[in-house]
């Protein structure tokens, strides 16, 4: 994360399109990946470890990635990755057995930006990976996720098996931010967060649901779960959410130790 001088913009770059699929088959196995610097302008701007887009109807980009270090990287959106789905695209990656640190967004997703539109679909799932030391800048949500639904079409569902997330800082939301005027039915299981910081409100997580006739809908599950020492500047040392179907369910979790600084 010290190389100095015209850093790549994405690391990777991988397309689902009118002319080819991306599937499972594209493997990315016991790589680090560093020092990616998406700071230019759009498309250059999101995912500075990878960037992986599903375009079009019915077109998929799912490269499986094991075994990686994702290490330093930064982007206005997407420090490490950006998953992007459209018009009718599609996106259901397997990541395990990686890591995550030191990633910046300047704006929104710290480490992982996600973000479905024109009825696209994305179901990326993380499995046995670690998240530390992800940040986003003074403003920016989702010090780890930023997800994404745009349109009431949209279907945005990352789900998390044996995770951890520690020590990472975002604005609302130091792990996950979700906003949704479409559909996120993610699976959060066997996970721990831990020493997260939002320096406004959701010391861990953030869920909002919005749209036109309250057409977000949020249904994420968190089973066997742990949440301690997470905190808020404002509201919601852990957990916090707003909007009509705003409904996270919680089973077999744990929570101690989690705090909002200026909460009346």
């Amino acid at each position: 994360d010290d190389i100095v001088g015209n850093n790549s913009y994405h690391v990777l770059y991988a397309e689902g399109n009118a002319t080819s699929d991306i599937t499972s088959a594209c493997e990315v196995n016991g790589f680090y990946i560093s020092a990616g610097a998406a700071l230019g302008s759009y498309p250059n701007n999101i995912g500075g470890g990878l960037y992986v887009k599903g375009n079009g109807a019915g077109k998929e980009a799912s490269p499986s990635i094991s075994n990686c270090s994702f290490l330093g990287n930064k982007a206005y959106l997407g420090g490490a990755i950006n998953f992007f789905t459209n018009n009718g695209g599609l996106s259901s990656s397997s990541i395990t057995n990686s890591s995550f640190s030191g990633s910046l967004a300047v704006t929104n997703g710290g480490a992982i930006h996600i973000q479905s539109s024109n009825a696209g679909t994305l179901s990326p799932s993380f499995t046995d990976c670690t998240f530390s030391d992800n940040s986003t800048s003074t403003s920016g949500n989702g010090g780890v996720v930023y997800n994404y639904a745009v349109d009431a079409a949209d279907v945005c569902s990352p789900n998390f098996t044996n995770c951890s997330f520690s020590e990472n800082t975002g604005f609302y939301g130091a792990v996950f931010y979700k906003y949704l005027v479409g559909t996120c039915q993610s699976s959060i299981t066997n996970c721990s967060f831990s020493n997260n910081q939002a320096t406004s409100v959701g010391g861990a997580i953030y869920n909002i649901t919005t749209g036109t006739g309250n057409s977000g809908n949020l249904s994420s599950s968190f089973i066997n779960c742990s949440f301690s020492e997470n905190s808020a500047d404002y509201e919601a040392g852990a957990i916090g959410n707003s909007g009509v179907n705003c409904l996270p369910s919680f089973t077999n979790c744990i929570l101690w130790g989690n705090y909002a600084i200026n909460s009346p």
